[in-house]
């Protein structure tokens, strides 16, 4: 068993990104459990503690050694995972033009599918992603991060009021 410590930041401006972070992790992970506490500071903070176990490989997700996520390419994905992944796909493909490179070069399809179930908000949560690190999140990470908002805010669903 292992254990990752967290922290969330009350402020308006760091709140929803610590959550995000969380929610990522436990999605990655086998949890064993969590423990938190509030933290009375000048700068408050709930402190998380997760206890976990290396995500199943007979699961069509895993974590790899190195602590990154990376899912199975016959991975069942949701309609809204399947619309994202297909722009995923057309963005690789206008990037492997632009570039005279092949395919997988820019990302394979298991890392497109990650990025469709997981989809990540920020360049933190992108490193996440088994692959994406140095170089690669310095030459398309923000791009990525950038399609993955703009899906998100043109397929976000409303409640019926």
């Amino acid at each position: 068993m292992k254990s990752k410590m967290f922290q969330i930041r009350m402020d308006e401006r760091n709140l929803k990104t610590d959550m995000d972070d969380l929610n990522l992790f436990l999605k990655a992970v086998d949890v064993v459990s969590v423990s938190s506490a509030y933290v009375q500071a000048p700068n408050s903070f709930w402190s998380v503690l997760v206890f976990f176990n290396e995500a199943d490989t007979s699961k069509s997700e895993y974590i790899t050694k190195s602590g990154k996520v990376l899912f199975q390419r016959n991975e069942k994905l949701t309609e809204e995972e399947n619309m994202l992944l297909l722009l995923l796909r057309k963005w690789r493909n206008e990037e492997m033009k632009k570039k005279g490179v092949v395919s997988f070069i820019i990302c394979s399809n298991r890392q497109l599918i990650t990025i469709a179930k997981l989809k990540p908000q920020t360049i933190d949560q992108l490193t996440r992603v088994s692959g994406f690190a140095g170089k690669k999140i310095d030459a398309i990470g923000q791009d990525i991060i950038d399609l993955v908002k703009k899906f998100k805010s043109e397929n976000e669903v409303l409640p019926a009021e």
